[in-house]
């Protein structure tokens, strides 16, 4: 994405017309993929609450089975800390909790997503701003070069000749010395 951003937030003053046609094109493709990483986000965070709720099932499960009939998983005597050890080693259990864990992984990921094409949106809407500003200073002829009125050309030209002619004179001036 490192090549992205350099051409992004690039400008080319003298191709403006260049720039803002493409200029278009990145805020559309960008804009669409930031509206694709929220809803994806939002799947995330929706996956999240079905793994916590599985998760939660799973063990409550096993809970019910170990009060039930705590002989078949080997315990005498029913104690919280015993019940607790016996949930987090059930296999169905650590299977829920292993996907609860990538399912946060995923949020974070989409996040990280997110982020980056919401910073990327924001350059853009920058960019667009100082293309907006170059076009004016364009327009109020910011870049030509310095102009005489008409009736000034007689005066440009005087001066040229004029140095013209300093320059000449001491040429000769040297030459004779």
């Amino acid at each position: 994405m490192k090549d992205d951003q350099i051409s992004i937030s690039t400008i080319d003053k003298y191709k403006l017309d260049d720039e803002l046609v493409i200029q278009a094109d990145l805020y559309d493709e960008y804009a669409k993929k930031l509206g694709e990483a929220r809803a994806d986000l939002e799947d995330a965070k929706n996956e999240v609450k079905v793994r916590e709720d599985d998760y939660d099932i799973e063990c409550a499960k096993v809970d019910l089975q170990v009060r039930k009939n705590p002989k078949n998983f080997g315990l005498d005597k029913l104690t919280e800390p015993a019940i607790k050890c016996i949930i987090l080693l059930d296999s169905n259990v650590t299977t829920a909790r292993k996907a609860l864990y990538d399912a946060r992984r995923e949020v974070v990921d989409c996040l990280r997503l997110h982020g980056a094409l919401d910073a990327m949106v924001g350059a853009l809407d920058y960019k667009k701003r100082s293309l907006e500003d170059l076009v004016k200073l364009r327009l109020a002829n910011y870049y030509s070069e310095p102009r005489l009125p008409k009736g000034k050309e007689d005066i440009r030209s005087e001066i040229q000749d004029s140095k013209r002619k300093k320059m000449y004179d001491s040429k000769l001036k040297e030459k004779s010395d």
